[in-house]
């Protein structure tokens, strides 16, 4: 269902979003009842109802969602007695605790609040983040490279690439070096550039080929290798880089004109 809020794979449609969850809410399950709860609080679906939201929420804790918890005291201000459901959120809740199920809720929860408000997605993504989760440290670090829904800051974007690209996710390593290249939050060292390039290359990850052929072809912080520089850009432009086409037809037009003379 979430899927069908975001439009990932389907098209969106916010209203039959709403009513899917509204009858697996129904059906006592917590998920369901916390994102119901949301399209309450957001309007995603149906109208506004903050109270409807409020009690949507509240069945989600006592059903064990733990981020439920979170929005209430957050948003309402309210600490929740589970009494004598105790033993089921509790049961619930250490199985929500599986990092992976967090750190994916909390981000899809985000992803689903970004449109309505980018202040609550913006903070789902960080808890996101801080729970480890890789795809939101890469994306939250964007934000704060570009300062996109917060203050602008570089050694911030820095860190969360690294805390990324530590845990193998390509599009962290990538960003990750091209810090190192350019200087962003971090001084330029183009020898931990070259080595991220060379990993996310072998990747097929074009954007990183073709900056790795680049500095082959000026021999920048790596000898100069016209040979591999000619390699990746090839590689480059059958990936769909447009820059490394450009690139290659006026290499390949050089080289023609080379052998006329």
């Amino acid at each position: 269902m979430l899927y069908t809020v975001l439009g990932k794979g389907v098209e969106k449609n916010e209203i039959k979003a709403f009513k899917y969850y509204e009858i697996l809410a129904k059906q006592e399950i917590a998920d369901a009842q916390l994102q119901l709860g949301n399209c309450f609080y957001c309007g995603i679906g149906t109208k506004i109802d903050k109270e409807q939201a409020f009690c949507w929420y509240k069945k989600a804790f006592i059903n064990g969602n733990i981020i439920a918890k979170d929005i209430l005291k957050q948003n309402y201000n309210k600490k929740i007695k589970i009494g004598k459901n105790k033993n089921k959120a509790t049961q619930l809740q250490k199985i929500l605790n599986l990092k992976g199920l967090i750190q994916l809720g909390l981000y899809f929860i985000g992803k689903l609040l970004i449109k309505a408000s980018y202040e609550k997605a913006f903070y789902y993504f960080q808890k996101a983040a801080e729970n480890g989760y890789k795809v939101a440290q890469h994306n939250l670090g964007l934000c704060y490279r570009d300062g996109i829904g917060v203050k602008k800051n570089e050694k911030i974007a820095f860190e969360l690439f690294k805390k990324s690209a530590e845990q193998d996710y390509i599009d962290g390593k990538f960003r990750l070096g091209y810090c190192y290249h350019k200087g962003i939050g971090t001084n330029i060292n183009k020898a931990k550039a070259i080595d991220l390039y060379k990993i996310v290359a072998k990747k097929g990850y074009s954007k990183t080929q073709n900056n790795l052929a680049l500095l082959y072809k000026k021999g920048d912080g790596i000898e100069k290798n016209v040979e591999k520089a000619f390699y990746w850009y090839r590689k480059a432009a059958e990936n769909g880089n447009f820059k490394a086409q450009i690139t290659l037809q006026y290499c390949m037009k050089m080289v023609k004109e080379q052998k006329r003379i």
